[in-house]
């Protein structure tokens, strides 16, 4: 990662290959079903996420915003963000489009007071 993000394949790559087959994430669906992600496909995911993030005009630990119902997707790539040197900011897709607003200001206003210190 050129843009100095922590280099992901570097500091994790060897972890992930070593628990392969192992599982990483297990997500229970409404209807009583279990969605088992080995380490191997949650690479898989975080290498796409990464994928997409790289168009992207990113700072090192820049917060994304997640709006999204709660999916295993959305999960994926909440636990991904941080592998990847961001904060995912989760937002309830179930609040009022002002209250989604204000905390996404909230957000900015505590980076931009992270950038003063």
């Amino acid at each position: 990662m050129e843009n100095g993000h922590v280099e992901y394949k570097k500091k994790y790559g060897e972890t992930f290959e070593k628990y392969a087959g192992k599982s990483a994430m297990v997500y229970l669906l409404e209807d009583g079903r279990r969605l088992t992600l080995t380490y191997a496909q949650f690479h898989q995911a975080i290498l796409q996420i990464k994928g997409l993030l790289d168009s992207a005009a990113l700072s090192d630990f820049d917060r994304i915003a997640v709006l999204s119902p709660l999916t295993p997707f959305a999960a994926v790539v909440n636990v991904a963000l941080p592998y990847l040197g961001y904060t995912a900011v989760p937002l309830d897709i179930s609040l009022p489009a002002e209250e989604i607003t204000g905390e996404i200001r909230r957000q900015i206003v505590e980076m931009k007071r992270g950038w003063e210190k």
